[in-house]
C-alpha cells in the first residue's frame, strides 16, 4: 500500500472515533476496488486522448480530400479502445492523410469516452451492491440500535403526555401550574406527527416504516 494511501485511511478511521475500530477498519471503501479503479483510469485516459485528438485537428488548417471511415470502423476501434488496445499511430504523407486518420481515431473516441463512463458507472454501483452485502449485518445492527433508542424516548413521551394529563385531570390547571409542566413542541410532533410546517410523521410511525424498509418486522428488538 501506498503512503498516501496509508495516510488517507487513518485520516478516514480518525474521523469516526465515536465507532468501534474494528467496525471502522473492516468496512470497505468501494473506491479501492481493483475494478473500479481500472475503469477510471482507462475513462480518464480516454478522456485526455480525445482531448489530444481534438487539439491536433484543430492545428491541421489544411483539407484536402480524404474518405470519411464507416460507423462500422469506428465501433471496432472503440472496442479495441475500452479493451485498452493501441490503435495504429496516427501518422500520413499529407495534411489530408493525418486528418484522416485524427477523424477516424475521433470517432473511435467519440464512442469510447461515454461507453468507459457507462462502465465506471456500472462498476460502482456492482461494488457498491457486493459490499453493501457483506456488511449487511453490521447496518443492522446500528439500525437495530437506533430503533431500541426511538422505542424507549416513544414510551417516554407516552408516559410524560399521561403524567401531564393526570394533572390537568386532579385540578392542575395549566395557566396555574409551572408553564414547563407540559409537552413541548417537539415532544408533541415526535408522540403526534406535525402539521402544516412541521408536517411529519410521529416516532411510531418512523419506527413502523423503517422496520417495513429493513425487513425487521417479526424479529426481536
Amino acid at each position: 500500500m501506498k503512503l498516501r494511501q496509508i495516510v488517507s485511511q487513518k485520516k478516514r478511521v480518525g474521523e469516526f472515533e465515536e465507532l468501534p475500530r474494528e467496525i471502522v477498519e473492516k468496512i470497505p471503501d468501494c473506491r479501492d476496488d481493483e475494478r473500479v479503479v481500472r475503469a477510471y483510469e482507462l475513462m480518464h485516459r480516454l478522456r485526455r486522448e480525445k482531448d489530444q485528438v481534438i487539439g491536433d485537428l484543430s492545428q491541421l488548417t489544411e483539407y484536402g480530400p480524404s474518405e470519411p471511415p464507416h460507423r462500422s470502423d469506428a465501433e471496432v476501434d472503440a472496442q479495441k479502445l475500452l479493451a485498452g488496445e493501441e490503435l495504429a499511430s496516427i501518422s500520413g504523407p499529407d495534411v489530408a492523410t493525418a486528418r484522416s486518420l485524427l477523424i477516424r481515431r475521433l470517432d473511435a473516441l467519440q464512442i469510447a469516452v461515454p461507453a468507459s463512463e457507462c462502465r465506471v458507472q456500472e462498476l460502482c454501483v456492482t461494488v457498491i451492491q457486493e459490499n453493501s452485502e457483506k456488511i449487511k449485518k453490521t447496518a443492522e445492527f446500528f439500525e437495530h440500535e437506533t430503533l431500541r433508542a426511538f422505542s424507549q424516548l416513544l414510551t417516554a413521551l407516552q408516559k410524560q403526555s399521561k403524567f401531564y394529563r393526570l394533572l390537568s385531570q386532579r385540578g392542575f390547571a395549566r395557566g396555574a401550574r409551572p408553564n414547563h409542566w407540559q409537552l413541548i413542541n417537539i415532544e408533541q410532533i415526535l408522540l403526534f406527527g406535525g402539521v402544516g410546517m412541521y408536517n411529519l410523521p410521529s416516532i411510531e410511525y418512523h419506527i413502523a416504516d423503517r422496520k417495513k424498509h429493513w425487513k425487521f418486522n417479526g424479529k426481536k428488538e
